[in-house]
C-alpha cells in the first residue's frame, strides 16, 4: 500500500508537529504494509531516511496555495493508494481530490477557530468562535474580518470533503463534530521505539517545566506553587526550559518572591538536553491554561517513566493520571507537586506505543482502500 504524505512542516528545523509527520512516515516506512514517501512543500533541508520529495508554492494568499498544492499532488496520483495531508495548508489542498482516499491530521483547532486555540483576546476558552476570537487575528477591521471570515469557511468546506480527519485527542474529535465534521478518528502521536535508551541524567530531583514561557502554557502557575513547595521541600529546584516574551514577567515575579536560589530559566535548549532533563526530573509539569490537544512534553515524558502534572485543559489528561490532574481555577498545583515528591504516587498509565499507533493508522488505510 502506498501512501503519500504531504506537510509543510518537516525536519530537521520545524517544530513537533513536524516531527511527529516524520516518526509517523518513518515508522510507517518501516513495516512490510506501507510503503511512504513525503511530499515537503516550501521547505529547505530535508531529513531523507524517508523518500522525501520537495517542492515549492506560493504561500499567500491560500487559495492559490491550495491549488497549486493539488496540482502537485496530481501530478503523483496514479502512483498511490492513499493521500494524507499533515497540516492546515496541506489539508484544504485534498479536498477537491476524489479519485483516491484522502486523509488529514488535525492537530489543533484551525478548521474550527480563526485563532486555532479556542482562545479570544482577553485569554478566555470557548468552545465556539466569534467575531471576538476574528478580531484578534485581525488588524485590518474594514478589509482582513471579511477576507478571513471567508477564507476560514473555504478551507473549512474543503477539509470536510476528506474521507478522514484524523484528530490527535478524543478531546479535538469531540471539537470537530461539534462544528459538523463527521468523518473523524483518533489517531495519537507516539515517541519512536527507543527514545528511552541511553538516555543520560541531567537535573536529577529537579522540578521541571518545558514549554513556551507563554501565558496560555501556564509558567505563573509553576511559579506560584514554588513559595508553597519550598516550605516542605527547600533544597528544590525549579527549572524552566523554552523561551517567550513573558521571560522578563516571570523573573520579576521570581525575585518578588525571594527564591532566585531556587528557579532557574535556562532558556532554548536542545533536544537531547530537553530529553535528559526530563528524565532526571522528579516530576515534569505541563499546567495549560488553553485548550492544548496534547502535549507532545506529555507523551515524552510519559515514554520517560517521569510523573506528569497537567491541567485538565484539552486533551492532555488523556494521558495522565486522574491524580495528577487539577483545576486551576479550583485546585492547588502545589499539593500535587507535593504529592510527587512524598512518593506517594504512582505512575499506571500508559500513552500508546509506536506499534499499537502505527497499527491503528494502517487499520484506516485498509478499511479506506477496501470500501473506496
Amino acid at each position: 500500500m502506498d501512501v503519500l504524505m504531504v506537510t509543510e512542516i518537516y525536519p530537521p528545523d520545524c517544530t513537533g508537529g513536524g516531527w511527529s509527520t516524520y516518526n509517523l512516515a518513518k515508522a510507517l516506512h518501516n513495516t512490510d504494509k506501507v510503503d511512504v514517501k513525503v511530499l515537503a512543500v516550501n521547505q529547505g533541508e530535508v531529513k531523507e531516511d524517508v523518500p522525501v520529495e520537495k517542492v515549492c508554492v506560493k504561500r499567500f494568499p491560500n487559495e492559490i496555495a491550495y491549488s497549486q498544492i493539488e496540482k502537485e499532488i496530481r501530478t503523483r496520483l496514479e502512483e498511490y493508494d492513499i493521500v494524507q495531508g499533515q497540516h492546515s495548508l496541506t489539508i484544504p489542498s485534498l479536498g477537491r481530490i476524489t479519485e483516491k482516499p484522502t486523509v488529514g491530521v488535525i492537530r489543533d483547532y484551525w478548521p474550527v477557530c480563526y485563532k486555532t486555540t479556542l482562545r479570544d483576546m482577553w485569554g478566555n476558552n470557548h468552545y465556539r468562535c466569534g467575531m471576538k476570537c476574528l478580531a484578534t487575528v485581525t488588524r485590518d477591521f474594514s478589509i482582513g474580518i471579511p477576507y478571513k471570515l471567508w477564507n476560514h469557511h473555504y478551507r473549512k468546506h474543503l477539509t470536510g470533503k476528506l474521507d478522514v480527519l484524523a484528530a490527535r485527542s478524543s478531546f479535538v474529535e469531540e471539537r470537530l463534530k461539534e462544528h459538523g465534521f463527521g468523518n473523524t478518528e483518533v489517531h495519537y502521536n507516539f515517541v519512536e521505539e527507543g527514545f528511552s535508551e541511553g538516555v543520560k541524567l541531567k537535573g536529577e530531583g529537579d522540578i521541571l517545566y518545558v514549554g513556551q514561557l507563554s501565558e496560555q502554557k501556564g509558567p505563573q502557575l509553576v511559579l506560584e506553587a514554588v513559595p508553597e513547595v519550598l516550605q516542605r521541600f527547600p533544597d528544590k529546584k525549579f527549572v524552566f526550559l523554552g523561551k517567550g516574551r513573558k521571560k522578563e514577567a516571570l523573573e520579576r515575579k521570581v525575585k518578588e518572591l525571594g527564591v532566585e536560589e531556587n528557579v532557574v530559566f535556562r532558556g532554548h535548549v536542545s533536544k537531547e538536553e530537553v530529553k535528559s532533563r526530563m528524565k532526571g526530573a522528579d516530576v515534569v509539569l505541563s499546567p495549560s491554561l488553553w485548550f492544548e490537544p496534547l502535549s507532545r512534553v506529555i507523551i515524552e515524558s510519559k515514554a520517560l517513566e517521569t510523573p506528569v502534572i497537567t491541567t485538565d485543559r484539552g486533551g492532555n489528561s488523556e494521558s495522565v493520571e486522574d491524580e495528577m490532574v487539577f483545576d486551576p481555577e479550583k485546585e492547588n498545583l502545589a499539593d500535587k507537586i507535593n504529592r510527587v515528591l512524598e512518593g506517594s504516587f504512582e505512575q499506571y498509565m500508559d500513552h500508546p506505543s509506536e506499534k499499537e499507533v502505527v497499527d491503528n493508522w494502517i487499520e484506516t488505510y485498509q478499511s479506506l482502500k477496501e470500501n473506496y
